[in-house]
């Protein structure tokens, strides 16, 4: 079977950002509709919405979206820039990582950026050896994905581990 290349969505980097969240690489359907969290088994904006109860993101709209991100001082990016796969609906498991978005540069044009939070075990894996060793002035969060792939949390656990993290990091 043919293997095929895909490249990554821009980042989403609010002016005063203080979290990055990082995931491992956009969904066909997001690279589709060119938005973050597109896939309609992927929980991310109904997680947020929950954890932040607000009205921000009852509208569905990428533009209410991107307002909430604003508000809240959060940027979205993935980690990797360019993924190969055979087939695009499989998990990251089957993913071969191609290289890796220059994180160390949004770092350094952001550096209100204080925290990053990561949703994919893949993803902690390339901060851990491509960005931590470098930004020692970095910290960063693991919370469980909010994919329905992601079988080890249930859904409320998961809302329960996102929002103890955004409260530990003073955003609620």
């Amino acid at each position: 079977m043919k293997k095929e290349i895909k490249e990554w969505l821009n980042a989403i980097v609010p002016k005063n950002s203080k979290i990055l969240i990082l995931w491992t690489f956009p969904s066909e359907e997001s690279l589709k509709e060119k938005f973050y969290y597109k896939n309609s088994s992927n929980n991310f904006w109904k997680i947020l919405w929950e954890v932040f109860w607000t009205k921000d993101l009852e509208s569905k709209s990428d533009d209410s979206k991107i307002l909430f991100l604003m508000k809240y001082n959060i940027a979205l990016w993935d980690i990797f820039e360019k993924a190969e796969r055979i087939n695009w609906k499989s998990s990251d498991n089957k993913t071969q990582w191609i290289e890796c978005n220059d994180i160390k540069w949004l770092l350094a044009d952001f550096p209100t950026i204080k925290t990053i939070i990561v949703h994919s075990k893949e993803a902690e894996e390339a901060l851990k050896k491509y960005i931590m060793k470098k930004w020692v002035d970095i910290s960063y969060r693991y919370v469980p994905s909010p994919s329905n792939n992601n079988t080890h949390s249930t859904y409320k656990e998961k809302v329960e581990e996102w929002k103890s993290t955004f409260k530990d990091l003073w955003l609620i």
